[in-house]
């Protein structure tokens, strides 16, 4: 509503893996009576008096951030956790699949998120930026080059070739019973600074809808909160209803399709009133005004 009012941070790096001296913080004030940001003398904010903002802190512990607002009210304070840290570079992976031989490649490198391009940093990225190809470059120079570990069945894999533009490739088979795994590389530092492990899901990608042209929509009712549904064994399979569309993913929403249904099968009504929805092999399951309907693949 109109007195809502929600301070927000973030930086650059996935999950707050990296918040550190060497971190951008991004702040965000959403309310109508914003003054001013208090930050800590420690801390710079590159716009003290605009809502939307970066800061960087060049001392480790707490900080202690605050929007100030005009009138009577005062906002909750933040406390923000910096660290010294010597890590700042992370890994960055793009999955190909191979359903002919049930193997997936892995293309590997390392970025920088202070100086990662947008796409990196959205992980929509299909090569490496430039930044990323020179100090990926450099760092396997000084001998850094990453491995995949399973956590379950304890399983390596190394890449199999030279690194090409910047990527190493490692094949990798599909599975359903050894899907969290982890990329480590080399204690090998640049400018002191050293590459974090990184833990992921990688399932077996099972096959999404397909999406057909002429096809339309499926929803909840408007205002409606989101549905979201999931197998179980395979936790990045994913189908949302919304209030204006269905999505579903097979790779926890680092891509996603549309699922839609043919005209004339469903009244418009009806195509806008999903009240639950459910996930297995064999499809997706909408229930419609009582009425159970299955979308096959």
């Amino acid at each position: 509503g109109p007195f809502s009012r929600i301070t927000r941070y973030s930086t650059n790096s996935p999950n707050y893996l990296i918040f550190s001296t060497r971190s951008t913080i991004k702040l965000e004030y959403e309310g109508t009576l914003f003054s001013e940001w208090s930050v800590p003398a420690t801390c710079s904010v590159k716009n003290k008096s605009s809502p939307k903002t970066e800061l960087r802190c060049s001392s480790p512990g707490i900080q202690t951030i605050r929007p100030l607002v005009i009138g009577p009210d005062t906002e909750e304070e933040r406390n923000l956790s910096v660290d010294s840290s010597h890590i700042c570079f992370l890994w960055y992976l793009k999955v190909i699949n191979f359903f002919h031989n049930l193997t997936q490649v892995i293309v590997v490198w390392i970025y920088d998120p202070e100086n990662a391009d947008p796409e990196e940093l959205l992980w929509t990225a299909q090569e490496p930026s430039l930044n990323s190809i020179v100090l990926t470059k450099q760092l396997a120079t000084l001998g850094q080059k990453p491995g995949i570990y399973t956590t379950l069945k304890r399983k390596t894999y190394l890449p199999q070739d030279k690194m090409e533009n910047g990527t190493w490739r490692i094949v990798v088979p599909m599975t359903l019973d050894d899907m969290l795994k982890e990329i480590k590389g080399n204690q090998v530092a640049f400018q002191d600074c050293f590459t974090a492990d990184f833990l992921f899901v990688l399932a077996f990608p099972l096959m999404t809808v397909s999406e057909i042209p002429g096809f339309l929509p499926i929803s909840s009712p408007r205002g409606s909160q989101l549905m979201a549904a999931w197998t179980a064994c395979v936790p990045s399979f994913v189908v949302v209803v919304a209030d204006m569309e269905t999505f579903q993913t097979n790779d926890s929403f680092h891509s996603w399709t549309t699922v839609r249904v043919p005209p004339n099968i469903l009244t418009d009504d009806e195509r806008h009133n999903v009240s639950d929805v459910s996930l297995s092999r064999d499809g997706i399951f909408f229930l419609i005004n009582g009425v159970l309907y299955i979308k096959k693949k």
